[in-house]
């Protein structure tokens, strides 16, 4: 009865009106569906929840300017290095890196510029 009181309370109907409101909340949490949709009331339902299509993103590498400076230093290194007498001379990147062998031993140096 104290359910009853407070419905009738909280939405200003009568008794019976609130014993209603109870006996409908337990059929809908058996699974009853005690307020069918037409099928234009379905449709009208299925469109408001539709979000639209999903949108396709198209991830593209940004393409990198050449930087000139560091193509003139990669080659005078290249050159110096030729000229101590390395060998397999490799230009990995000609931005920066570059790998060689000198007496044997492997060796790489990485050219970074970085921002200040």
């Amino acid at each position: 009865m104290e359910q009853v009181e407070k419905i009738m309370r909280a939405l200003g109907c009568t008794e019976a009106e609130a014993l209603d409101v109870i006996a409908t909340d337990k059929a809908i949490e058996q699974g009853a569906d005690p307020f069918p949709l037409t099928a234009e009331q379905k449709a009208v339902e299925k469109k408001m929840k539709s979000t639209g299509t999903r949108t396709v993103y198209k991830f593209e590498k940004k393409e990198r300017k050449a930087d000139d400076e560091k193509i003139f230093l990669m080659s005078a290194i290249q050159s110096a290095i030729n000229e101590v007498g390395a060998e397999h001379i490799n230009l990995v990147n000609p931005q920066r890196e570059l790998v060689f062998t000198y007496n044997g031993k492997k060796y790489k140096i990485v050219l970074s510029a970085p921002r200040t």
